[in-house]
């Protein structure tokens, strides 16, 4: 009898094959569980609620630097994004290259979080943004919106401020009060003429960072309980085949021409394009196919503040 598998992942194009039954898992049950994703880290590592879960690569960090060894990562790297789109300027204000950022005030929600991470990466490798002499402030992006508190213990290595209560990153941009926004979404200013993106040709920009690195950023990977591996020591390999092969016919799906799954006109030209720059396989899983993005990201979390040591490939994911 198969035995019942608790994951908690989102409901992607990559992961619905699993859950109409196209793709498996062998020798499993699959149940899934579609929760915020900032809840997934809690369940998991506060209450070891789920045997398969999604989580950022900055979430896993943290606890292996804690010396906490109760979930493993698995090199399935569900969401993956490039984010220089996703810097945000005032539209009339002074910052027009990213070089301007130098020694400015920069606006984020989360300090921590994974996207913030890849960009502050970004301008500090390619563009000479050195993040210690950057004014780092957190607080909610618009008005009412979440944010989480800067960190504590990186006195005397980097500079944080805080919003004031009843304030937002978005309206501190309008006064002339931050240089620039590290979104996660978009922010209502862009669409209402306010703001800007720092690169106004996002699109070829990350494109050719791809060519110059070879870097598809990973924002959200698997993460497997350990006691499951005790129990079953096939189990990272039986969920890394599972989850391949729904990538693989999600992929199917995607290129499919003749009508299309995914609601986006002109999808096969984006298909196309992105091939000429990716090559075939627009989404990799796998260690050596996913290893330097993630020593990247390990050296961003060392040089940020998130961990204390530079974190191997090895033994974030220890089983390959």
């Amino acid at each position: 009898m198969a035995s019942k598998l608790e994951i908690a992942c989102a409901s992607y194009d990559r992961v619905k094959p699993l859950e109409e039954g196209r793709a498996r898992i062998e020798g499993y049950e699959l149940a899934f569980h579609h929760i915020p994703a900032g809840d997934i880290p809690k369940a998991c590592f506060d209450a070891g609620k789920y045997a398969v879960g999604e989580v950022s690569p900055a979430n896993l960090a943290a606890q292996i630097d804690k010396g906490k060894n109760a979930y493993s990562g698995l090199p399935v790297f569900l969401s993956r994004a490039f984010r220089h789109g996703s810097i945000f300027v005032r539209k009339d204000g002074k910052v027009k290259k990213p070089a301007d950022l130098k020694g400015g005030r920069i606006g984020m929600s989360d300090y921590f979080g994974t996207t913030a991470m890849w960009q502050r990466g970004v301008l500090q490798d390619d563009y000479g943004v050195d993040v210690s002499k950057v004014t780092w402030v957190v607080g909610p992006n618009e008005a009412g919106g979440a944010f989480k508190p800067a960190p504590t213990g990186l006195d005397g290595k980097l500079t944080f401020e805080t919003v004031k209560e009843g304030d937002d990153l978005s309206s501190m941009m309008a006064r002339g009060e931050l240089d620039a926004i590290l979104a996660l979404r978009t922010p209502k200013a862009f669409a209402q003429g306010r703001m800007a993106r720092l690169f106004e040709n996002y699109r070829e920009v990350e494109e050719e960072y791809y060519r110059k690195t070879g870097i598809f950023p990973i924002l959200h990977i698997l993460i497997l309980r350990n006691d499951e591996i005790a129990r079953d020591p096939k189990f990272p390999a039986k969920v890394f085949a599972g989850f391949s092969e729904a990538k693989k016919l999600a992929l199917a799906d995607v290129e499919e021409i003749a009508f299309y799954f995914t609601s986006l006109p002109w999808l096969s030209a984006s298909v196309e394009r992105a091939k000429k720059v990716m090559g075939p396989d627009l989404w990799p899983y796998g260690l050596e196919e996913g290893r330097k993005a993630a020593e990247t990201f390990l050296r961003y979390c060392q040089e940020q503040g998130l961990t204390s040591r530079r974190l191997t490939v090895e033994e974030f994911f220890p089983h390959g």
